[in-house]
């Protein structure tokens, strides 16, 4: 269990590797007003659809060998409970926490490489965890380049790829082949 959240959150970050929410952290990098308004949308909406799509996955698609059908029904299911979710908290709570991308791209994250519906929740948790991991350090890497005049040529967008790129070199250098003398 604590080796798939520790490979999911670190080693294959949903944010480094796939690259899902990165829009997401740049919306909420310059303003994390939202943020947990976001995290409870995020995990709902992920575990109504897991509880939905893994059964369907499992026991219907993959028998009836209709497993290329599963990401259809997994953006039907998401966008319908992440609509009602949506809908819910803009009458009630008063807040507009809108979109379905990350939670989608989560849910069929997990959908593949979870083997037991247990280890797909871990994967999806383990992916809204690195979401929220990564959250504050580009909001530091954003308010730096922000207080530095060094770089006002470039754009903080830019900027704050580079970052990443250098992060995602840190944390994978390890992983180099020619890094470790073992492999020699």
């Amino acid at each position: 269990m604590f080796q798939v959240v520790f490979f999911y959150l670190f080693i294959s970050s949903a944010v480094f590797v796939y690259g899902i929410g990165l829009n997401k952290i740049f919306v909420f990098s310059k303003k994390p007003t939202d943020t947990i308004y976001f995290l409870l949308k995020e995990i709902l909406t992920i575990f109504l659809s897991l509880c939905i799509c893994w059964p369907m996955t499992k026991y219907i698609l993959v028998p009836n060998e209709l497993t290329e059908l599963y990401p259809f029904f997994s953006f039907f299911f998401i966008y319908i409970i992440s609509l009602i979710i949506t809908e819910f908290s803009v009458r009630f709570l008063k807040k507009n926490v809108t979109g379905f991308s990350f939670s989608y791209c989560v849910l069929l994250l997990a959908i593949n490489e979870g083997i037991t519906f247990g280890n797909a929740l871990l994967i999806s948790l383990a992916c809204l965890l690195s979401f929220f991991v990564m959250l504050p350090i580009i909001y530091a890497v954003r308010w730096k380049t922000k207080s530095s005049l060094q770089y006002i040529s470039f754009k903080d967008g830019a900027m704050v790829f580079l970052c990443i790129a250098a992060i995602l070199f840190i944390l994978f250098a390890v992983n180099v082949s020619w890094l470790n003398i073992e492999v020699l």
